[in-house]
């Protein structure tokens, strides 16, 4: 049963979604409803014009409604003995001669993937349009992976941004992706599995705000669906979800998404409109709104350090600075190293001390390069030296080719500003 009226974010629902994908808490789960295409001047869902084609091709009259499993291959036997062919590799077929023709990729899509707090992302989808409106939006190289059901998973690396995830597979000539209810059923069932799920992606789900848009499963699929994706073995389901924007939500689902707190907005093309146009609203106020930088130091130089972290404090940047805070008994090093890959500049300071003594400070380094990765380095890494140093020394390697800011002693209140806006600038071309 149907709701009868739409469901829609109140203003408080809003202003919580933007707050949490501004701290980069939000993974948006992209279902079919956005993969909107042009045919012959109007508007089809990728999926229906895949089954429209298929019924063609099997000498079938395509109704309105129709699913894959319409087309099985138990239901229509004959028919595809005829063309000697089977629904996935017609499928990939017919996805192969879209890409030939050039299809534009959804407007709605990539409206929604130009929020570059996006970085990571989940499809249920089985061809390329999501990771070409990322790719479109993005200055950096985004990284497509998958799972697959009759292989090894595809894992993302610890940390990893700037992916796209295929959950059901990517279309292929085998049956290696989902079509079918069952196929679905079938790849969660092996998601569940503690050997085969992709654990670094899992655990990272498991702790993230998702933003389910599109995928209109009933009440029942959808449950399952939940469960795979904020399942972990030690602890059971997850008890949060994020939000839902679906056209065709049922009252049963509607019910179990308010027990899980979860925001509901009935119409997924209107919700990303909606989305977006907030979005920018809400960063046009400040575009340097909550923007984080880390700060990696020894501890002779915590006074240049605290100067550095004061200017960017005052250019309401979030300052992460003073590691002492970490309460005891915390995952130091992880927490250290997930907070330098949501950060949006890693400032090493150099000094004589960085130069001749080791420290705990060389390992947030190593982890700055390494997030470095996922940007061009000097969109990324801004080291400053606070005196004279070799920087030829082996200690920077990593910086000598990078151009190294420099803390004026004499006057570090104009010099830490200049800084400041000298970043901002380098920031605001990412």
């Amino acid at each position: 049963m149907e709701t009868k009226n739409k469901k829609k974010l109140n203003d408080r629902r809003w202003a919580q979604l933007l707050k949490e994908i501004d701290k980069g808490n939000v993974v948006p789960v992209i279902g079919q409803e956005l993969l909107s295409i042009d045919v012959d001047g109007k508007q089809m869902l990728l999926k229906d014009y895949i089954l429209r084609e298929i019924a063609n091709r099997l000498g079938v009259v395509y109704e309105e409604g129709m699913d894959f499993a319409h087309f099985s291959l138990e239901e229509r036997k004959t028919a595809w003995e005829r063309i000697d062919s089977d629904p996935y590799y017609e499928t990939f077929r017919i996805i192969n001669e879209l890409k030939e023709r050039k299809i534009e990729t959804p407007e709605t899509l990539s409206r929604l993937l130009s929020i570059d707090k996006f970085d990571k992302v989940i499809t249920t989808t089985i061809n390329d349009f999501v990771y070409e409106a990322m790719q479109s939006n993005r200055t950096i190289n985004v990284r497509q992976l998958e799972y697959k059901k009759n292989s090894k998973e595809e894992d993302i690396t610890f940390g990893q941004k700037n992916f796209v995830y295929h959950m059901f597979g990517k279309v292929s000539p085998t049956d290696d992706y989902v079509l079918t209810d069952d196929d679905m059923l079938e790849f969660m069932h092996c998601w569940m599995d503690e050997e085969r799920r992709p654990k670094n992606l899992a655990s990272m789900l498991f702790n993230k705000y998702l933003l389910v848009v599109g995928c209109n499963y009933p009440y029942w699929l959808f449950r399952f669906f939940f469960h795979s994706l904020k399942y972990s073995q030690t602890t059971g389901s997850a008890s949060t979800l994020g939000m839902l924007a679906d056209s065709k939500l049922d009252a049963k689902l509607v019910d179990f998404l308010s027990r899980m707190n979860a925001g509901v907005h009935e119409d997924a093309v209107n919700f990303v409109n909606e989305l977006v146009d907030r979005w920018n609203k809400y960063k046009a106020k400040d575009p340097f709104q909550k923007k984080q930088v880390f700060i990696s130091y020894a501890s002779e130089d915590i006074e240049a350090a605290s100067q550095i972290a004061s200017a960017f404090d005052s250019h309401k940047y979030k300052v992460w600075f003073d590691k002492e805070s970490l309460k005891v008994g915390d995952d130091y090093g992880n927490i250290i190293k997930n907070i330098i890959n949501d950060c949006d500049a890693f400032i090493p300071v150099l000094s004589h001390a960085t130069e001749t003594r080791k420290g705990y400070y060389r390992k947030e380094w190593g982890w700055g390069v390494s997030a470095a990765e996922e940007w061009y380095p000097d969109k990324f890494i801004f080291p400053i030296k606070v005196e004279e140093i070799n920087i030829d020394s082996v200690v920077y390697k990593d910086f000598k080719d990078m151009h190294i800011l420099s803390l004026d002693p004499l006057n570090p209140t104009k010099s830490t500003d200049e800084i400041c806006k000298e970043i901002e600038k380098r920031l605001l071309k990412k």
